[in-house]
């Protein structure tokens, strides 16, 4: 059949690239996460984790799925089933809620996970940001500075340090920040639409009178 590699994702070195010119195209990686699914009950907060780290190649429409689903993919892991149980919008009958995207996404920023860090946040923003249908006016831009310039080596350390450390409060802010952007256009749209619907009301009014 083959060769195969069981490789423990817990480490975040994945190694080099694969440039073998006979094989390479060929290879296949496939990444299997052992978790438990979310306990989603009135009273129960869930505190548990899946493995990060390598999660980061999970194809969007494949989270929130269970084994179970794995018995009848072609019922459960269908468009446009996959993508409405992946978001946390619907699961079909008999299936259950896995870890959906929604779900490690915020844990992945929180935890300045894999294409969640810092640099991440700067090199999405460069290609648009959330979405190219959203202008650039409404997303709050991270325009953070970094200096390359140190006086000694413990200075340097003690900015990466920092740097590090604030890791988690950077994609919350640029979100949080963008949503509030968001909420306050539709609230001007809103405030002038039932504006120059009452006064077009009292011009009608005016003419009917004249």
């Amino acid at each position: 059949v083959g060769t195969g590699v069981l490789l423990n994702q817990q480490i975040l070195h994945r190694g080099s690239a694969h440039l073998d010119p006979k094989d390479g195209s060929t290879r296949v990686m496939f990444i299997l996460t052992f978790a438990p699914r979310p306990v989603y009950e009135l009273h129960h907060h869930e505190s548990r984790m899946i493995g990060l780290g390598g999660s980061y190649s999970t194809r969007f429409d494949m989270w929130g799925h269970t084994f179970n689903d794995m018995q009848y993919p072609e019922r459960n892991m269908v468009f446009p089933w996959n993508v409405l149980k992946s978001f946390g919008l619907y699961k079909t009958n008999g299936s259950n809620w896995g870890w959906d995207y929604w779900t490690v996404t915020c844990l992945r920023i929180a935890n300045a996970d894999t294409d969640f860090t810092e640099h991440d946040l700067m090199r999405f923003q460069a290609m648009g940001g959330i979405y190219s249908f959203l202008p650039t006016w409404m997303q709050d831009f991270y325009n953070k500075v970094q200096t390359a310039s140190f006086r000694n080596e413990k200075e340097k350390e003690e900015q990466d340090y920092s740097v590090v450390s604030s890791h988690h409060t950077d994609w919350e802010t640029y979100i949080g920040d963008t949503i509030d952007d968001i909420a306050l256009f539709m609230t001007n749209v809103y405030i002038t639409s039932v504006a120059l619907y009452i006064l077009i009301l009292m011009g009608c009014s005016m003419l009917t009178y004249l």
